[in-house]
């Protein structure tokens, strides 16, 4: 079989098996031509070149959070993804850094293709890395933003099993970048570990604004600038 037709071949089958909510395709797109790399859905911009700025706590320590959307691209199972880096540094020391790949449908849903996770010293080097990519070991793409959210809309992550739902889309928020009354607010859980939750809270037109952990209050990041 040809790489390309095999890559939507595969992509066609790991797509089919990703379950769907309320304001999404009732039947997620099989083909990489559907997709883009150009990610412009209001309530998750991707503009190449941006750079949100968080600061908060995590794991009881003072914490810095970077998520820069780069102008760089990978392909993950046939489709042409855009690159973003997610980068921590606690207590003023480098963390975390997670590469994340996204790709948007032809209807506005913004999808995640996988990511390599990377654990650093404090002298920035990597020490440990994990993730996984759509069409490796079962692994499927995620719907992380739809097109038109509505409360109650409620979906599955297959891969990392992890759930979430709608709660509402006239949040109000205060953050260190402003104060708002129309946030999309949704919770994050997975079944499996029942000591995890959290909140996260999206403005148009930004993007996510916080992001935390309301049941063992152990991470809570709020957007202060947008470069």
């Amino acid at each position: 079989m040809p790489r390309r037709l095999e890559s939507l071949t595969l992509l066609a089958a790991m797509l089919s098996a990703t379950p769907a909510l309320a304001g999404a395709p009732a039947t997620a797109p099989t083909q990489a031509a559907h997709y883009a790399s150009v990610i412009d859905n209001p309530w998750y911009p991707l503009k190449p070149g941006t750079i949100l700025i968080y600061k908060g706590t995590k794991d009881e320590k003072r914490a810095e959070r970077e998520f820069e959307v780069t102008a760089n691209t990978k392909t993950v199972a046939g489709v042409a993804c855009l690159i973003a880096e997610d980068r921590v540094a606690l207590g003023g020391r480098p963390a975390e850094k997670t590469i994340g790949y996204y790709a948007q449908d032809q209807d506005g849903n913004v999808w995640y293709f996988g990511e390599e996770s990377q654990e650093l010293d404090k002298k920035g080097k990597v020490t440990k890395t994990e993730g996984w990519l759509a069409g490796v070991d079962g692994a499927t793409p995620s719907l992380i933003m739809a097109a038109h959210p509505e409360p109650g809309d409620r979906y599955i992550h297959p891969y990392t099993n992890g759930n979430t739902e709608v709660l509402t889309l006239a949040a109000k928020v205060e953050v260190p970048y402003g104060a708002f009354t129309d946030a999309l607010q949704i919770k994050d859980w997975n079944p499996e570990e029942t000591d995890t939750l959290s909140h996260k809270f999206y403005l148009k037109g930004v993007g996510e604004i916080r992001d935390v952990e309301v049941r063992e209050q152990s991470e809570d990041f709020k957007l202060v600038e947008v470069k």
